[in-house]
């Protein structure tokens, strides 16, 4: 068993507190090139998927790429925005002549709460970027159950309430608006998916391929794993 990181934004943190189950990200491919799943790949590793270029639709050479974030019996280490009991100092000065600033860590202080911000000569509680979340400040380790590689178009209304998106208890499934003019799940996941990925290059409207991972709903004894 191994644990890999895995940057979750706020929302998603707060979600995972209440639930919240499976994240989605996409598969980059290598060159920017345009591929698909493979329909007949050939065994390589049971968590190995095989992709082959749109212009090749026979797949006679398939690109392999491992699941990222790794696979089941793995576990989770989620980064996430912190504040950290610290104070930045200055170490030398760019290219262009403005200073750099390093952050330096007192002690193993770290809070979730959002703090007063504060001078950066001062010590105390500063906001840290997802990035920059040292090990053994994260606070959720779950255990992945399961990764599958699908079109972000193919989410349904369990995925999304796993996905933490609030779902009513029954609907059809066959238009963007519930019946009290409501956006369904799956248009609220998507709006939520643009915000993080669409000026990354991959819009819902594209319905990229994505890295579907399951893991373990949150319980406290995950905590500081």
């Amino acid at each position: 068993m191994s644990e890999h990181p895995i940057l979750m934004s706020q929302w998603s943190m707060q979600r995972y507190f209440k639930g919240k189950s499976q994240t989605r990200r996409p598969v980059k491919f290598p060159d920017g090139l345009k591929m698909n799943l493979a329909k007949r790949p050939q065994q390589w590793g049971q968590w190995d998927f095989a992709f082959v270029d749109l212009a090749d639709p026979i797949g006679t050479y398939a690109t392999w790429i491992p699941c990222p974030y790794g696979v089941p019996g793995d576990r989770l280490w989620f980064r996430e925005t912190h504040w950290l009991h610290g104070r930045y100092y200055q170490n030398g000065t760019t290219r262009t002549g403005r200073p750099k600033w390093h952050f330096e860590a007192i002690g193993q202080k770290v809070t979730f709460e959002p703090q007063p911000k504060i001078n950066r000569q001062d010590i105390g509680y500063h906001k840290r970027s997802a990035i920059f979340m040292p090990r053994w400040a994260c606070r959720a380790v779950p255990l992945i159950l399961d990764v599958r590689v699908e079109r972000l178009q193919d989410i349904d209304c369990p995925d999304c309430r796993a996905e933490g998106i609030d779902c009513p208890p029954f609907h059809d499934g066959g238009e963007r608006l519930t019946a009290d003019n409501e956006l369904l799940p799956q248009a609220k996941y998507f709006e939520l998916w643009d915000t993080l990925n669409a000026k990354r290059g991959y819009p819902s409207s594209d319905n990229p391929l994505v890295w579907a991972y399951e893991f373990e709903p949150y319980s406290r004894s995950q905590e500081k794993g």
